[in-house]
């Protein structure tokens, strides 16, 4: 799209909620356009559409913050996300050296390709840290018992018993540090205010 819009312009977008509705709803939001989406299955895409939203919040927080990102950590951010697509692959019966010869680059290559989403990952990851800080939060052992109770119904266990256990392990602040981040990010986004439409 070669123009810029001023704000003036609206697009209904049917079916705008997954696939090619979505990508072209948010290409038209990125010009500048005011977007409209219509879709039916509301239960099945509106957990779809929150993460959607709570990305984008926190993408602008990131985005609109003072965050230095030295370049050894974004390079070692790089290598650990391109470590992560390996290792992904590779539980799918993909190696390392089958991916590298059809993508055709070196790992290295594709480190330095990542360190854009590197640098955009630390970004947030800052925003969220400082929120936590700013706003002390520091979750009660009861919210990390709620913070467990989906996976340990999963696995029909006991969540009160998995903190225990997590505790003994000297576990347990690795899953107060990310409670505590997932409630920066509640936080972030209950005070955004999504444009709706007049």
């Amino acid at each position: 799209m070669g123009i810029e819009l001023d704000g003036n312009h609206w697009a209904l977008i049917l079916g705008g909620s997954s696939g090619f509705g979505l990508a072209t709803a948010k290409k038209l939001s990125r010009h500048g356009m005011n977007v409209a989406v219509v879709h039916r299955d509301r239960r099945g895409s509106m957990a779809a559409i929150e993460r959607e939203f709570e990305e984008a919040v926190l993408q602008a927080a990131a985005d609109a913050a003072q965050v230095e990102t030295p370049e050894p950590l974004v390079h070692a951010r790089a290598h650990e996300l391109i470590e992560q697509t390996l290792g992904a692959l590779a539980r799918q019966g993909i190696n390392k050296e089958t991916y590298l010869q059809i993508t055709g680059k070196a790992e290295e290559e594709l480190a330095h390709d990542a360190e854009p989403e590197a640098a955009a990952a630390l970004r947030r990851e800052a925003v969220l840290a400082a929120i936590v800080a700013a706003e002390q939060i520091e979750p009660s052992d009861e919210e990390l018992v709620q913070a467990l109770a989906p996976a340990a119904e999963r696995d029909g266990s006991d969540p009160a018993e998995l903190v225990e256990q997590l505790r003994q392990a000297h576990r347990l602040d690795t899953l107060r540090e990310d409670v505590a981040t997932r409630q920066a990010l509640e936080l972030l986004v209950s005070e955004a205010k999504p444009i709706g439409v007049e």
